[in-house]
């Protein structure tokens, strides 16, 4: 008896072992994933016009942030993860969605802190903006 016991746990552990390992794969979670963390600028502009609160977040290096950023932009690194989490929330409120933008449509960190982000915070609202910086550069005339 104690032997199959046993014997399933082990069949049971290496099956959530081997479910476990696939997130270390690429694949389609990935993309699933990205795809609805990303929002393109069209989207953010109807949620701005629907009333839902925006909070910028900057995600690039310090020195890029410091020389131009989004008005009213929060700096945000991994870096600095608990200091900025305390930033990100004295901002935070209530039905507010929070983008996070990188140097440039192909920088995966937006993406990448936007997830984590979700996970850590428990908010679904978190977005990356599909084409970063240079996408809000081009909407301000810069």
């Amino acid at each position: 008896m104690r032997t199959g016991i046993t014997a399933t746990l082990m069949v049971v552990g290496s099956l959530i072992l081997s479910a476990g390992m696939l997130w270390l794969l690429p694949g389609e979670h990935e993309l699933s994933a990205s795809e609805s963390v990303v929002v393109d600028i069209a989207e953010i502009r109807s949620a701005e016009a629907e009333g839902i609160p925006i909070l910028w977040v900057d995600v690039r290096p310090r020195a890029d942030y410091e020389i131009q950023h989004w008005d009213g932009a929060i700096h945000f690194s991994e870096e600095d993860w608990l200091a900025g989490l305390d930033r990100l929330m004295d901002h935070w409120e209530e039905g507010q969605w929070w983008i996070l933008y990188c140097e440039a449509g192909n920088c995966n960190t937006s993406i990448r802190l936007a997830l984590r982000l979700r996970e850590e915070l428990g908010f679904s609202s978190i977005y990356a903006l599909e084409g970063g910086w240079p996408i809000l550069r081009d909407q301000s005339g810069s």
